[in-house]
C-alpha cells in the first residue's frame, strides 16, 4: 500500500516546493525597489500561494482518487494473483508429483537399461570370445583342409597310377585270356589231330591191306584177260583213269575214312567220267577237303 501511494506523495511535495520557489522569486523581484509597499507585495504573494495551494489540493484529490482506484486494482490483482498462485501451486504440485513419478519411472528404466546394457556387454564379451574361438577353429579347419587337399592330390595321383596299372593288368589279362583261349584251341586241335592221326594210322593200315590186295588183283588181271575180252593197248590204258588207279587213289587219299560206300562210289564214277577232282569232291560230299583233293590230284591228275 505504501509503495502504491509513493508517487502521489512525491507529487504533492513537488507542488509545495514549486510554491515556495514562486514566493522566493517574487521576493527577489521586489528587492530592487525597497520603496514599494511590502504589504501589497505580501498580499500578492499570498494570493499566488493560495492559488497554487488550491491547485495542489485539487491535484491531491485527483491523486487520492487515482490512488484509491489503483488500490482497488491492486486488490483485484492480488486476489487474482493469489488465485493463480493457488492454481499454480496445485498444478505445480501435480507437475511435481508427475515429474517425481516420471523421474522414478525414468530411474527404474535407467536401472533396467543399465542392467540390460551390462547384460548386453557381457553377452557381447561372450560373443566376441565365441567368435575368437570360432576363428581359431576356422584356422585349424583351413589347415586341416589344406592338408586334406594335399592328401587328396596325392591320393588322386596314386589312384591315376593304380588305374594305369589296372588298365595294363586288364590288357595283360585280356592278352592272357586270348593266349589261354589260343592255347585251349591249340590243345583241342592237337587232341583232334592226335585222334585224327590214330584214325589215319588205322585207315592207313586198312588202305595198305586193300592196296596189297588190289595190286595182287591188278597183277592177275594184267596177266590173264577174261574170255572173250580184247586186251586194250598199253597206250590207251595209260591215257585214261583206270578203275584200279581210281580205287588205289581213293584208298590212299586222306579224309575219306568216314565216307560212306555211296559217297565213294559217286566220287569214283565222277572221276572215271573225267570230272575234275574238285568238282567230283563237291558233287560227292558237297564240299572240298584240300588234303583229299591234293592227294587225288597227285595220283590221278586234276581233270
Amino acid at each position: 500500500m505504501a509503495r502504491a501511494g509513493a508517487p502521489c506523495t512525491l507529487t504533492i511535495r513537488g507542488a509545495a516546493g514549486l510554491a515556495a520557489a514562486s514566493l522566493a522569486a517574487l521576493v527577489l523581484a521586489a528587492r530592487p525597489a525597497p520603496a514599494q509597499d511590502f504589504t501589497a507585495i505580501g498580499a500578492e504573494a499570498i494570493a499566488i500561494v493560495q492559488a497554487e495551494l488550491a491547485e495542489l489540493e485539487r491535484q491531491r484529490s485527483a491523486l487520492q482518487a487515482e490512488i484509491a482506484a489503483l488500490d482497488g486494482q491492486r486488490a483485484e490483482a492480488t486476489a487474482d494473483l493469489s488465485a493463480r498462485q493457488e492454481l499454480r501451486s496445485g498444478e505445480l504440485a501435480e507437475l511435481e508429483a508427475e515429474a517425481q513419478a516420471r523421474l522414478e519411472a525414468l530411474g527404474d528404466a535407467a536401472e533396467r537399461q543399465q542392467a540390460e546394457a551390462e547384460a548386453a556387454a557381457q553377452q557381447l564379451d561372450s560373443i566376441e570370445a565365441t567368435i575368437a574361438a570360432r576363428r581359431k577353429q576356422a584356422d585349424r579347419a583351413e589347415a586341416e583342409i589344406a592338408a586334406l587337399e594335399h592328401d587328396r592330390a596325392e591320393a588322386e595321383a596314386a589312384l591315376a597310377e593304380a588305374r594305369a596299372r589296372l588298365a595294363e593288368a586288364e590288357a595283360a589279362g585280356a592278352r592272357a585270356a586270348a593266349l589261354e583261349t589260343l592255347i585251349a584251341g591249340l590243345e583241342s586241335d592237337a587232341a583232334s589231330l592226335a585222334s585224327r592221326k590214330d584214325g589215319l594210322e588205322a585207315e592207313l593200315v586198312a588202305v595198305q591191306g586193300r592196296l596189297t590186295r588190289l595190286q595182287s588183283e591188278l597183277a592177275e588181271t594184267d596177266a590173264a584177260p577174261e574170255p572173250g575180252q580184247v586186251a586194250e593197248p598199253a597206250g590207251a590204258a595209260v591215257g585214261r583213269r583206270s578203275a584200279p588207279s581210281i580205287e588205289i587213289a581213293l584208298a590212299t587219299a586222306p579224309g575219306l575214312g568216314g565216307a560212306s560206300d555211296a559217297q565213294l562210289g559217286l566220287l569214283a564214277a565222277e572221276l572215271r567220267d573225267g570230272a575234275c577232282v574238285t568238282d567230283a569232291l563237291g558233287e560227292a560230299f558237297g564240299g572240298i577237303n584240300r588234303f583229299t583233293a591234293a592227294a587225288l590230284v597227285r595220283g590221278l591228275g586234276d581233270c
